[in-house]
This record gives C-alpha cells, structure tokens and sequence, in this order.
C-alpha cells in the first residue's frame, strides 16, 4: 500500500477569483497526478465556497472566519484581482492626500 505526505492548501479569494481558484485546483489535481505520486505527496484544498456551511444571522465573512476557527492547513494560496486593485488605488489616493497637507 502506498503511503503519501498529505498537505492541506488553504485557497483564499475573494468572489471575482472564480477562473483563478479553479486553475488552482486543476494544478493541484495534475500535480497530484504526476510529480505528487513519484514524489510521495499529494495536496488537498480547502476552499470557503466548497467547504464552508451555510449560515444565517451573520455576514458571509463572518460565516467564514468562524468556520475557520481550528482549520489547519500547511499551505496558504492568496488570490487577489480587483479588490486588490481598489485597495491600492485607494492607497495611492490616501498618500497622495497627505503629501499634499504637509
């Protein structure tokens, strides 16, 4: 019987991630596949749209961080598109603002 190292990824993004979180999953899967089964390891995720339970009486994020509470994982994949460009634009905006009130 074969033995295998499991890691467990944490797959976060916001909503607008779709395309991205699922070529995550089809990476995972081909290494899983491939190299992870030469190599003896095989990675599994955990992503909030699958593995999380509905809820009510909270918002969605809510819902989220508390069902996250104990999840250990070994490894964290980040994905940011837009959000990540508005938070930066509104930065920019930000410091731009306080260079000019000096």
């Amino acid at each position: 019987m074969e033995t295998r190292k499991v890691f467990n990824c944490f797959i976060s993004s916001p909503g607008d991630c779709q395309e991205e979180r699922k070529a995550c999953q089809d990476v995972i899967e081909d290494i899983n596949k491939g190299q992870g089964r030469r190599l003896g390891v095989s990675f599994e995720t955990f992503m909030w749209e699958e593995d999380i339970l509905p809820d009510f009486g909270k918002t969605g994020q809510e819902i989220i961080n508390d069902q996250m509470k104990g999840i250990e994982y070994d490894v964290f994949i980040g994905i940011m598109k837009i959000a990540l460009d508005k938070l930066l634009n509104k930065l920019e905006v930000e410091l731009s603002m306080s260079f000019m009130m000096r």
